[in-house]
């Protein structure tokens, strides 16, 4: 279904500016929640907590068979065929959770922590509590009511800060970062049964369903595969060295990805209903998908930029000086970070246009590339080996990811490289003017420097997307 009225560009750029005001307040408390954990948490628990997110990572991408992403990407859909899809994933995602709790055991035998049982079996709850908010968010999603997932969003990212921070205080150990993650999920899941209309009813028999599993399979599969490499590193790290080493590694890696990823998701929750809608139009995807990328890219590679210059000196500051030895990685992992603020789009893009093959194909890649990567870096030379990999892994598979993408909008790769990277003019505004700041006035303040930098990155994104928000009032 394509939309071509005026009111849609106004819908798409109200749930951009309500989802991204509403989750950079979550975020912000989410990201200080974490850094205060990390001063009572030490390098060991957060290693062991980092395992168990890991693998509850991969296998909720399992569980859940992406049948909320086959429900707001059908253009027409029936009410027996949504509650069919409500009581088949809460199905799956309870006889995986069931599965997991079983095979504890195994999980800490083959990673030699018998500490992470109970913790694991704990997580696990987290499978059939998503679950049950799956359909009533989607279809919440199919209606762009982003200022409803917004404050959703907000009030679980509330709820597991302060059970992970009071935890951690009180010297809960892994059982902070498990219980927090549980406690925001629940918390998420009611408010989003409070938020929408949609009420579970009988199993129903829609004459799509069939065709939306198959969907949610190739989906599913796609996610599954993002998940395990995405969180191969982490299971690498923590079954060939030490746990203490993981806990330095998650420390970099959560510093710089959490907040990433969490506003890229800002983006990306927004960009996969919008494309959807626009069905095989693709004169307004690419438009679309350049004025998502350029913010995306813009905003949060000046954090990214911003950061990465002054961590050195941040991380004493702020007191966390017994952190200091991951600063190479934190560097490391910012470059990385910068290619993804752009790459995440492109999945989004596929799965619109129906494309879950596509991305099926792009994953299976990512799951064969970087695990072997990682083993190589951790095996040639430790953490600071699997952030190497990293970057030396991660663009020669985005590389496939641009090729798939540019040929479903018909364009050659080097042209879909530079709608991707057209936001990066504020990223080289603010890295010289950070590089310049520290170099000319090193005596200024880290925290002062880290605003001024950002601050003057910013404002050349502002500048120019006052641009795009004046094209999406006029698009027709």
């Amino acid at each position: 279904m394509s939309d071509s009225s005026a009111g849609f560009a106004r819908r798409v750029a109200r749930s951009l500016l309500l989802t991204a005001v509403g989750s950079m307040a979550g975020r912000g408390l989410g990201l200080a929640a974490l850094l205060l954990a990390f001063r009572w948490v030490d390098a060991v628990d957060l290693g062991l907590a980092s395992l168990v997110l890991s693998i509850m990572a991969v296998l909720r991408g399992m569980a859940e068979l992406s049948l909320g992403a086959a429900l707001v990407q059908a253009d027409e859909i029936g009410d027996d065929e949504v509650d069919a899809l409500f009581w088949w994933g809460l199905l799956t995602a309870t006889l995986a959770g069931t599965a997991v709790a079983l095979a504890g055991p195994w999980f800490a035998a083959a990673f030699d922590s018998p500490d992470m049982l109970g913790p694991l079996r704990l997580a696990a709850w987290v499978l059939p509590v998503g679950a049950l908010a799956m359909v009533p968010r989607a279809q919440l999603e199919r209606r762009l009511a982003m200022g409803r997932l917004a404050v959703i969003d907000n009030v679980g990212m509330i709820v597991g800060a302060i059970v992970l921070v009071v935890l951690a205080w009180r010297g809960a150990g892994v059982w902070s970062f498990v219980v927090g993650t549980l406690a925001n999920r629940s918390a998420q899941t009611l408010g989003t049964f409070i938020a929408s209309p949609y009420r579970p009813r009988s199993f129903g028999r829609g004459a799509k369903v069939g065709e939306r599993i198959r969907f949610g399979l190739f989906a599913s599969g796609s996610r599954v595969l993002h998940e395990l490499y995405i969180n191969a590193d982490y299971l690498v790290v923590g079954a060939m060295l030490t746990t203490h080493a993981l806990g330095l590694y998650a420390f970099a890696y959560r510093l710089v990805f959490d907040p990433t990823r969490g506003l890229t998701n800002v983006i990306s929750r927004v960009a996969f209903p919008a494309l959807s809608r626009l069905g095989q139009d693709l004169p307004r995807l690419r438009r679309y998908l350049g004025a998502f990328a350029r913010l995306s890219v813009g905003t949060i590679g000046v954090l990214l930029a911003a950061g990465a210059i002054e961590v050195d000196r941040l991380l004493p500051t702020l007191g966390y000086g017994r952190w200091v030895s991951t600063v190479p990685l934190i560097r490391i992992f910012a470059a990385i970070a910068l290619l993804q603020t752009a790459t995440p789009l492109l999945p989004q893009l596929l799965n619109a246009m129906g494309r879950a093959r596509d991305n099926f194909v792009y994953s299976a890649t990512c799951a064969v590339v970087m695990p072997v990567a990682f083993v190589v870096g951790a095996t040639v030379h430790g953490t600071s080996g699997v952030a190497m990999a990293w970057a030396v892994g991660y663009p020669v598979v985005a590389s496939l990811l641009l090729w798939l993408a540019a040929r479903a909008m018909a364009l050659r790769p080097r042209q879909l490289l530079a709608t991707l990277s057209s936001g990066g003019w504020a990223v080289a505004v603010a890295a010289g003017l950070g590089l310049g700041l520290r170099a000319l006035a090193p005596q200024i303040p880290s925290m002062v420097t880290f605003g001024l930098t950002a601050l003057g990155g910013l404002a050349v994104v502002a500048a120019r997307e006052r641009e795009t928000l004046a094209w999406i009032r006029r698009d027709r």
